[in-house]
């Protein structure tokens, strides 16, 4: 393929090659999926209407709780929480989990914080942990589990969309939830911390 044209956007084919095929496989599936159901679409129009409906809910929930987040984000105190969280340790792993949660957790988003925190604090990171002999791998390994903690507190957007599909509230089905997606978690990422500062590396 003539890639050429990915200059004048400032990329290259090795940057956007994963996206690609990610969609090129999400095609796929769905032209494959659309030619085994031809047969079973008899009441396309009635479905489409039904998942559109169904659709509405957690989209709108999706957006207010992104839009939360970027306000956060903005705010004078997310800068005072990332400077406090980097001076509580010089063991990057430590900082590093407690950056990415709590961070995470103030803006409810695990992908989107995920990012933020690793664009601001990854060159710290790697400094600290080049002291140390921690690698980036390690790092990243741990980032990416801890995003997974604190993100989904009761205000976070995937749980917010579940308990209302499900028709139950936060006092009804949260507890269950908090022990799946915050509790074990962080509870993994403690784990791993104390592997690889015992020297396991992953």
């Amino acid at each position: 393929m003539n890639t050429a044209y990915l200059e004048q956007y400032n990329t290259k084919i090795s940057a956007v090659s994963g996206n690609w095929s990610v969609l090129i496989a999400l095609l796929v599936a769905i032209l494959y999926l659309i030619i085994t159901g031809l047969p079973r679409f008899k009441a396309l129009k009635d479905s489409l209407k039904s998942a559109a409906g169904n659709s509405l809910m957690p989209l709108i929930n999706s957006c207010a709780v992104v839009g939360f987040g970027s306000v956060i984000k903005g705010l004078a105190i997310f800068a005072i929480v990332q400077a406090f969280i980097l001076s509580i340790s010089a063991n990057p792993l430590i900082t590093e989990v407690l950056a990415v949660n709590l961070l995470c957790g103030m803006t409810a988003s695990a992908s989107g914080e995920l990012g933020a925190t690793l664009e601001a604090l990854a060159p710290t990171f790697l400094e600290q942990g080049a002291r140390i002999g921690i690698g980036p791998q390690v790092l990243h390994r741990i980032a990416s589990i801890s995003s997974g903690g604190l993100d989904s507190l009761p205000h976070n957007g995937a749980t917010v969309t579940t308990l209302s599909l499900c028709g139950i509230t936060h006092k009804e089905g949260y507890l269950d939830m908090f022990v799946a997606s915050v509790i074990i978690p962080i509870f993994t990422a403690l784990v791993i911390v104390v592997l690889a500062t015992l020297g396991l590396r992953f």
